[in-house]
Order: C-alpha cells, then structure tokens, then sequence
C-alpha cells in the first residue's frame, strides 16, 4: 500500500516538515545510524498474530514486553499503529475516516491519507505493511523521523487469500512522529526507490 517514488518527491504523504532531506533522512542533527541494508537473508515466512505480540495498537499503549531496541521507542510504537490502522481501513473498503486510522494521524497526514489507500483500493492486506526499523532520530522532545526498511509492493492481494497485486519490493522509508497532545502520531512518510533495502529481512505478521 505504501507508494515509492523518487527521492526528490512525496510518495505517501505531504507537509515533510524541515526535518527530513529529499532522502528521506533528518536534515541536521546527530545520525543514530545509517540506513543502510544487513546482510541478504532470505523471507520468512509470515507469523500470525496470536503467536507474536503485536508491536502496534493504540499510540498510548506501551510496547510488548518481549519488544526491545527499537521496538520500544514511542515513534516506532506509533508507526506500527498507524501500519497496522492504514492496512485495516484499506481492508474495511478503503475509508479515510476509519477512527483507528485517524487516532494514529496529525492533520496533515489525514489529508494525506486518501492517497495512502488509494495506491491499494480494492485490495486486502493480510497483515499490517511489514516494517523493519534502522534509526531513530529525535528532532526535539515532541519530533522524531523513523527510517527503515518497508514492503512497499507485493503485500497488498487482490482479495483474502488471492494472489497480489504486484511483485514485492522492499524501499527505504521515513516517517515523521510528532506528539500531540501526549499521543505520539505520524505526520508525514516518504518513500524512494533506490534499492538500499534491498538485502534486509522485513519481518511480516498476519491478523
């Protein structure tokens, strides 16, 4: 469902905010680490969900227990939520309005949001979008930009159960969490094409 692009463009999203690059990287401050791909493993098989802690739910949840690393920091929790509301309200017919998917978006990222579904309307996703976070960098106590790893083609079907729509491909992603109101939601993701993800295993999780 997430859309790819080129590095100078919006894929996803709009309002970047001056924190990210054309890239898709943070514009100033110190690097947590490089976005860059691990060694080239192959796909696992998809885990269902009553066998592994989701890692996303309402923005206010706190990770699961078994969650380390990246996992727990509150803009990783937030972009799973959004992942994971984004797949369910493509799969409830492609609403915008869905409440789940609002709860986790700024205002600027619900105007964006319409395009986010679009790209698969009429599909379904067997999970939410499968997402392997890199860094994390903190632009100042209420903004964070997110960068990894996400399937962003092949992971969308044309109906439960079909075949999908498209070959996978997996890009370099970067999201934009803000916090609002002590809820950290995601205002803004972009997307490129430039194969940096292209040996990193994107662990996928069923509903």
């Amino acid at each position: 469902m997430l859309q790819r692009g080129p590095l100078t463009g919006l894929v996803v999203a709009v309002a970047l905010g001056a924190g990210l690059s054309a890239c898709g990287g943070p514009a100033a401050g110190p690097a947590t680490q490089p976005l860059s791909p691990g060694p080239a493993t192959s796909r696992p098989d998809p885990v269902p969900a009553d066998t592994v802690a989701p890692s996303a739910g309402a923005p206010t949840t706190p990770p699961p227990a078994t969650a380390t690393g990246l996992e727990v920091d509150p803009a990783v929790v937030a972009l799973r939520a959004y992942l994971r509301a984004a797949s369910r309200a493509l799969n409830a017919g492609g609403a915008a309005a869905f409440p789940e998917l609002v709860a986790v978006s700024t205002t600027a990222q619900q105007v964006a949001n319409p395009a986010v579904l679009a790209s698969g309307m009429g599909g379904y996703e067997p999970g939410p979008t499968p997402f392997a976070p890199l860094a994390v960098d903190q632009l100042s106590g209420t903004e964070r930009v997110v960068t990894g790893c996400a399937l962003t083609q092949g992971w969308t079907l044309d109906a439960a159960g079909g075949p999908p729509l498209a070959g996978r491909v997996v890009s370099p992603i970067a999201a934009t969490a803000v916090l609002e109101a002590d809820t950290w939601k995601i205002d803004a993701i972009t997307a490129d094409d430039d194969g940096r993800c292209a040996g990193v295993t994107i662990p996928e999780v069923l509903f």
